[in-house]
């Protein structure tokens, strides 16, 4: 019973394989087990894919074809999926009223041969009122192949190929000897399907009956009599197992064709097995009962006006097991609708209600559920109602459904999930993808699985010692300590759940000539972590972690507790460190302040008073440590081009580090600073030119009143080696200092102190700047603003402003400064954005000084955004506009007097002063002579048009010649000046 399962272990990861996917969902899936063919119905397409002969875990697609168009598919979708195998058809038909079906070449199965429609037989269905098979179970215990009275309903099923090649004609005689037979199981009738939930689930052969399980929690056989004449088919209720009056349908179920020869039966969340002797004689016993008048029969195969009309009393028959379908005179069919139900045992049920089992699978003692939680079962049946479960896989982020096909021959079943094709060997030790999954299905499985290199595989020596799992090591800190450490804590990850220190060795094994292996004591071990004591070796090298367990009791088979070898791939490495010094050069005079980093050590310690940090041959003064690097302040260098190496020793040993050094460099000199007036705000920057400025890190410009009275520091920043910005100080008004102020300038440069020649910083009253009169001010077409104040000019410059607009730098450019004025012109950016806006303005003086002026407008924003002009003098400015204006009119003046040359052009060549000049003379038409006849041409279809050139005695012309087709040429023509008759003869020879 449900009790009674055990769970062994659960996994989290997928170990199905992956082996195709579709484009869509997959509707219908049929696989044939001698050509290893899968075939497969997906979005209105027939797929034809078979395994790979290299690699038994891939299936490739061999071909695809659409399905044809009287398979309406996508609407209704396929009800009968079958192979005849000796004809190796495909009989595909759809899920509708008459059933129309399509057969398709398996070997090929871009050939279809059609139906003829005219021909009633040709439909695996009837032509009005009633449906096909849902399931194609038992539509293949009829069609698989030329099975002559076979099941009753079809007493000859041959198939024949038309003298065309093209079509195929199916002959079935759907007779029998009261004609209901075929009525109600071949063809359901509508009212059954309606009324009755009368739909078949699943269908088997067994001894001489064909079994139909119905959705109603009922079981059918039909006799497979040796003669269709008075065959018998029976029902009886199979009783629930669970007494769940809510669960009353099946869901699926499986016949497992074994020495164990069960039923499993599916209702929504559990499974009842129910054995067949248990079946047969439930019938056999509905049977008695309805012969002594105590039962009733089926009304829609006697066609009773009843409900449940009663069996009537009949003679005593002796009926067995080998007469029982054997035909004999007079005997009467009676239908029987049994009282007598068929009790099963309830062997599984989920967790929670709303969990629900797909499908089942069994072989042997092999059980295999699926359920909507995209999770795949796989069970041990230790007896009848006790199961083990040996493994659980999980489909992620795919919707599963119940469609898979078994795969006998490589012991595997092919799931459909969604657009994917998934390969579970559910008898295959790769199937365990943990040493605990594989090694505890030893338990209770027979196959001799082992856990050997990472992997489950199966063992030819069924006695192998493989009893425990090596522990599970998730991760070892540190792996990468350096050579000046003596002792580190390994921090070790993974699983050690109740186990004692004393079992347990941690070694490092070292390629050492004197020593090799290194045991880590063991300090403290909890559930999932381990923390060990090492001691490193004192050279670089690289070893081998590894984690040796001896449980303290003996294990048995199958025992999953931690015991063994692991062996870490990842190296333990040993290092000398190259530290990295920050920065790496500085000053010959020394002083500066050096960050040693990228150096691994035990902060824990009083390293202040053990450590020594040595450059060259002077101690570098330590004045941090903290975990990540140490800081020390070196002295003064030999000269300016030495390389100081570092050296670091602790209590007197001198630690093993990779080359490191020092650079020296010249000592930085300032030539020149300015500006040197500030105000009391301060926040001026100061540019310093000088040389070697960017030696130093963090250069310093010191300020000191009254040589002693008041300091103020100001760090700098190096720009490039000759330049440096430094800020000058604010004075606090609190101090009581009335400018102007003196404050005498020091340069501190690591250990270098530099007094320029001009030392003092006059510091002098801040500016004031007012705000706008009216608060909002608006600016006119020439976008300047003006700002008023007082004591302006001589306070600052005009480079240290920076007007700002809505907290955008430098959004009005000052041109213009006085002592109570200061001018600016808006940018264009800042024009872009105050179209329609106020805006509100400030003036900033240096860094530490900032007025709040007040808010600005364009004037009359609303009205000149929308003319161009003026946008486009607020885009480009005044002169721009002016320039532009002067440019067009020159384009336009230069057009003007071209336009003018051409008019007169055009009138001079209509006036007849241009003709009387290129007209040739008129006397050219007289010149025809005979020498020239053969040449000549009729001056009509000739034009002349202007002169083009001229030689000695004639001038050339431009012209057309009119040619026979109508068609036009240009031509040359020469004209004679004189009349002299040799001229002509000369010219035209």
């Amino acid at each position: 019973m449900y009790k009674e399962i055990i769970f062994i272990l659960l996994l989290l990861k997928i170990i199905i394989i992956n082996c195709y996917t579709f484009q869509s969902s997959i509707d219908n899936l049929l696989y044939i087990q001698n050509t290893s063919t899968l075939f497969a119905i997906s979005s209105s397409h027939l797929h034809q894919l078979h395994w790979s002969t290299t690699n038994q875990n891939l299936l490739l697609l061999h071909r695809r074809v659409q399905l044809h168009s009287s398979i309406d598919n996508s609407e209704y979708g396929v009800s009968v999926f079958v192979y005849d195998q000796i004809k190796q058809l495909l009989i595909i038909c759809a899920r509708s009223s008459i059933g129309r079906c399509i057969l398709y070449d398996a070997n090929d199965i871009s050939r279809t041969y059609l139906l003829d429609s005219i021909i009633e037989t040709n439909y695996l269905g009837c032509l009005s009122g009633c449906y096909t098979f849902i399931s194609s179970n038992i539509i293949r215990s009829a069609l698989n192949g030329n099975r002559v009275e076979r099941n009753g309903n079809i007493i000859n099923s041959q198939i024949e190929i038309g003298k065309d090649l093209l079509s195929y004609n199916i002959k079935y005689q759907l007779e029998s000897s009261d004609n209901t037979l075929i009525t109600s199981l071949t063809f359901l009738p509508e009212r059954l399907i309606n009324k009755h939930n009368y739909e078949y689930i699943y269908g088997f052969d067994y001894e001489q009956y064909t079994y139909y399980i119905l959705k109603s929690s009922r079981i059918g056989r039909l006799c497979q009599s040796s003669i269709a004449m008075r065959v018998t088919y029976d029902e009886i209720p199979l009783l629930n197992c669970n007494n769940d009056k809510n669960s009353s349908f099946i869901t699926g179920a499986f016949h497992s064709f074994d020495k164990m020869n069960n039923l499993f039966i599916l209702f929504d969340n559990f499974v009842c097995i129910y054995s067949m002797n248990e079946i047969i004689s439930a019938f056999k016993a509905s049977k008695i009962q309805c012969q002594t008048g105590n039962g009733y029969r089926l009304s829609h195969i006697v066609d009773s006006i009843e409900l449940r009309p009663i069996c009537e009393k009949t003679l005593e028959q002796n009926l067995t097991e080998l007469n029982e379908c054997t035909w004999q005179p007079y005997r009467t069919n009676i239908y029987v609708d049994g009282i007598v139900g068929a009790i099963g045992d309830l062997i599984y049920q989920t967790m929670r209600n709303d969990i629900k089992i797909l499908f089942i699978f069994a072989q042997d003692n092999i059980i295999i559920m699926g359920t909507n939680e995209r999770r795949v079962l796989k069970f041990i049946q230790s007896n009848r109602t006790k199961l083990y479960l040996l493994h659980e896989a999980i489909y992620h982020n795919e919707p599963f459904n119940s469609q898979y096909v078994i795969d006998s021959e490589h012991e595997s079943l092919i799931f459909a999930v969604a657009s994917e094709l998934h390969r579970y060997a559910y008898n295959s030790c790769s199937l365990y993808d943990t040493c605990q999954s594989c090694v505890g299905s030893r338990r209770y499985d027979s196959k001799s699985c082992i856990w050997f290199d990472g992997k489950c595989s199966l063992s030819s020596n069924s006695l192998i010692f493989d009893r425990g799992c090596p522990p599970l090591i998730d991760q070892i800190k540190p792996m990468n300590i350096s050579i000046n450490t003596e002792r580190v804590l390994l921090n070790i990850t993974g699983s050690f759940g109740n186990m004692n220190a004393r079992f347990i060795k941690v070694i490092v094994r070292f390629p050492l000539p004197n020593q090799n292996q290194f045991l880590c004591t063991i300090e403290t071990i909890q559930n999932d972590s381990l923390i060990c004591s090492l001691i490193i070796p004192k050279q670089p090298v690289e070893g081998i972690i590894s984690i040796d367990i001896r449980p303290e009791r003996t294990l048995s088979k199958g025992d999953t507790d931690i015991s063994g070898l692991t062996e870490l791939t990842e190296k333990f490495n040993v290092y000398i460190p190259k530290p990295i010094l920050l920065p790496n050069f500085g000053p010959a005079t020394g002083g500066t302040k050096i960050r040693i980093q990228n150096l691994a050590f035990d902060n824990s310690s009083d390293l202040f008073s053990t450590m020594k940090i040595v450059l060259g041959k002077q101690q570098c003064h330590i004045t941090e440590i903290t975990t990540s690097e140490i800081i020390c302040i070196n002295q003064a260098c030999t000269n300016d081009l030495e390389q100081l190496e570092l050296s670091i020793q602790v209590n007197n040993q001198i630690w093993q580090l990779e080359k490191t050094y020092f650079q020296c460099k010249s000592d930085p000199m300032v030539f020149d600073w300015y500006p040197k007036k500030s105000i009391l705000s301060g926040g001026f920057k100061l540019v310093v030119n000088g040389e070697n400025l960017d030696v130093v890190q963090m250069p310093m410009m010191k300020f000191v009143y009254n040589m002693s009275d008041y300091e103020f520091i100001s760090l700098c920043e190096s720009i490039t080696s000759s330049q440096m910005i430094c800020l000058s100080p604010g004075i606090d008004k609190n101090f009581g200092l009335d400018p102007p102020i003196d404050l005498y300038v020091t340069f501190i440069m690591d250990n270098v102190k530099i007094i320029p020649e001009d030392d003092i910083l006059i510091i002098v009253h801040d500016p004031i700047y007012y705000p706008f009169k009216n608060y909002i001010q608006q600016i006119n077409s020439t976008n300047i603003i003006k700002f008023e104040g007082s004591n302006l000019a001589s306070t600052h410059s005009i480079d240290l402003i920076d007007v700002r607009i809505d907290n955008n730098n430098n959004a009005c450019i000052p041109f213009n400064l006085t002592d109570t004025y200061l001018m600016c012109l808006l940018s264009k950016f800042a024009l872009n954005s105050l179209q329609d806006f106020e805006a509100n303005v400030e003036v900033r003086i240096g860094t530490n000084l900032t007025f709040l002026i007040g808010k600005i407008i364009l004037q009359n924003s609303t009205q000149s955004s929308l003319l161009p002009v003026p946008y486009i003098k607020r885009q480009i400015g005044l002169w721009t506009t002016i320039i532009l204006i002067i440019l067009s009119s020159i384009i336009i003046l230069s057009l003007i007097f071209l336009l003018v040359i051409l008019i007169r052009c055009r009138y001079f060549r209509l006036s007849e002063k241009f003709h009387q000049q290129n007209r040739p003379p008129q006397f050219y038409q007289d010149v025809w002579c005979e020498l020239g006849k053969k040449w000549q041409i009729d001056p009509k279809y000739l034009t002349i048009a202007e002169k083009i050139g001229q030689g000695c005695f004639g001038d050339v012309y431009k012209g057309e010649l009119k040619q026979n087709d109508n068609k036009t040429i240009e031509v040359a023509v020469k004209v004679l000046r004189g009349k002299i008759k040799t001229q002509e003869f000369f010219f035209l020879s």
